[in-house]
């Protein structure tokens, strides 16, 4: 095990915070390695040196004049106006909303029934050639056309 590895969760290792795991690695390393206890011994007796020293609470009067100026500056803070509410805001809501993938498929299967209803609505392809104008008309040149002049003709 590394040294350094072993400054790194010495904190923890004083507060009770590392793994039983990594304790017991600790303290093997601890054992074999001399600078590494002195740094453990130090940090305990840190601990112990702040633990001694005693919390100051705050004053009654600080603790009731600062309640009383939250208060006050929750009641002035600006609220949003009751139309707010009901605004569509694009920005806000996106934000809110961070692309979800949720999201992406949702506008993915609207975007796609939309679409399979709008070729259903407009009856197919006969819908596009009544928006287009009249069909050309048969008899104007081809192979029919050329067999009616020839009969007349002749």
């Amino acid at each position: 095990m590394k040294c350094e590895w072993v400054r790194e969760n010495i904190v923890l290792q004083v507060y009770g915070e590392l793994a039983d795991d990594a304790r017991h690695e600790l303290e093997q390393h601890v054992a074999r390695c001399a600078d590494c206890a002195a740094e453990l011994k130090a940090e305990q007796e840190f601990h112990a040196l702040l633990a001694n020293v005693p919390s100051v609470e705050p004053s009654p009067n600080l603790v009731a004049a600062s309640r009383m100026r939250l208060q006050e500056a929750l009641e002035t803070a600006q609220q949003g106006a009751f139309w707010h509410k009901f605004a569509f805001d694009p920005a806000s809501w996106l934000r809110q909303v961070r692309f979800s993938p949720a999201l992406a498929s949702a506008i993915l299967i609207f975007g796609f029934a939309g679409g399979v209803g709008a070729a259903i609505s407009g009856s197919g392809v006969s819908g596009c050639q009544r928006s287009l104008g009249p069909a050309p008309a048969a008899d104007q040149g081809g192979p029919a056309a050329g067999g009616d002049t020839a009969r007349s003709a002749g």
